[in-house]
């Protein structure tokens, strides 16, 4: 009896032992570096201190290929939108002055009293005291109002600029919180309404559009409809990186019955509402973003290519985007944006995904007719008594 119970004890000991032991593996697994025992090997890149030959982006000592920043120098999108940097701007992300503390602490709130189009989605807040992060769920879309305004209250967004800057200023500094802020804004919305070729064409339209409500008011007749829509340049030379002119990117059009051509629509006299704008327009990047692309350039747009090699390849979102963040000696104002760089980080990667899959689901779309076709082919050859494909279609 003695016996047995000693043998049920130790049975049970050893279960006991064999469950902590199970658990301390466990945990081992997960969480390695709580182990003090546990040393991991060393993994260590060197030095940021190896450039690319054509961009002079840098990289760490132990990566051996250096494509990912501009495709063996086939792509040059970082010179085309941050080369001739607005200084003012420039030294508001570099400097170290009240003035410029400020302004990148409080970068995206500002960038939104500039943006032409507001970003909407659903944004999760995180009730910890960790670092700040931007979280998205769901969709994100840019929407436009292109309603032009009766009167001076309640503008926003790209409407502020239809009345040019000094009552654009007005606006902007209504909810400022400092006077480093006024500041900022003031200097901000002069040189912005002066260099951006979207603000210079909302400013045009508004001018043009009130000389026609005076001209057709002491004719007695109605006023028609104009849209101000967006018209992208043609790449005549890719090798030319000029900055377009207001007349090459957008165009006043007149339509009666409401047509207007595959543009984007920016305002219109009478029929404009709120518009989503199109994940593939070249005005997505700089109609959010002004802070970071305050001429207006646009930013990728579909059907553009660049030359590797001896054959030239289309411009993916991925390879824009690489080229754009890649670091650099030179200034790049993304680099320095703080919370709006995120912002801008998260937006650039849900644009790749969302190509990703529409590429597939394209692709599956594809697969699925030609196997179609194919199983539609050997049927009818089993049918005539081909026998050539008759097992094949059993």
């Amino acid at each position: 009896m003695v016996k047995a119970l000693e043998s049920v004890q130790e049975t049970k000991d050893f279960t006991e032992k064999r469950q902590k032991s199970k658990k301390y593996l466990k945990k081992q697994k997960l969480f390695p570096a709580r182990d003090e025992e546990i040393i991991p090997n060393e993994h260590y890149l060197g030095t940021l201190s190896v450039s690319c030959e054509h961009c002079q982006a840098m990289f760490y000592e132990k990566e051996t290929k250096y494509k990912q920043c501009c495709e063996f120098g086939g792509v040059k999108e970082y010179e085309r939108l941050f080369n001739n940097f607005p200084k003012f701007i420039k030294d508001l992300f570099i400097g170290e002055d009240e003035e410029s503390i400020y302004f990148k602490k409080h970068c995206r709130r500002i960038n939104n009293k500039f943006a032409f189009a507001s970003y909407t989605g659903q944004q999760r807040d995180f009730k910890t005291s960790g670092p700040l992060t931007f979280v998205l769920h769901g969709e994100a879309k840019r929407v436009i109002n292109t309603a032009v305004p009766e009167n001076k209250d309640n503008l926003s967004y790209g409407q502020l600029y239809f009345y040019g800057p000094d009552v654009a200023e007005d606006i902007r500094n209504k909810n400022a919180n400092a006077f480093n802020e006024i500041s900022v804004i003031s200097n901000l919305t002069h040189i912005i309404s002066k260099i951006n070729m979207l603000a210079l064409s909302y400013k045009h339209f508004g001018d043009y559009i009130r000389e026609q409500e005076l001209k057709h008011k002491n004719e007695n007749k109605a006023v028609p409809m104009y849209k101000l829509v967006l018209r992208p340049p043609a790449n005549k030379n890719d090798r030319v990186r000029n900055l377009p002119e207001v007349t090459e990117i957008a165009v006043i059009f007149q339509s009666e019955d409401g047509e207007v051509p595959d543009y984007n629509v920016l305002l219109c006299n009478k029929t404009g509402k709120l518009e989503t704008l199109s994940h593939y327009s070249p005005l997505k990047d700089p109609a959010t973003y002004p802070l970071f692309f305050p001429t207006g350039a646009f930013g990728w747009k579909e059907k553009t290519t660049y030359k590797k090699g001896n054959e030239q390849r289309s411009l993916t979102k991925l390879v824009y985007y690489q080229n754009l963040i890649a670091v650099r000696p030179s200034f790049n104002p993304l680099h320095h944006g703080g919370l709006l760089f995120q912002l801008f980080v998260v937006d650039a990667y849900t644009a790749i995904e969302r190509d990703r899959l529409n590429y597939v689901i394209k692709l599956n779309k594809e697969l699925k007719q030609k196997n179609n076709k194919q199983i539609e082919d050997l049927l009818e050859d089993y049918l005539i008594g081909d026998e050539d494909n008759e097992e094949a279609a059993k």
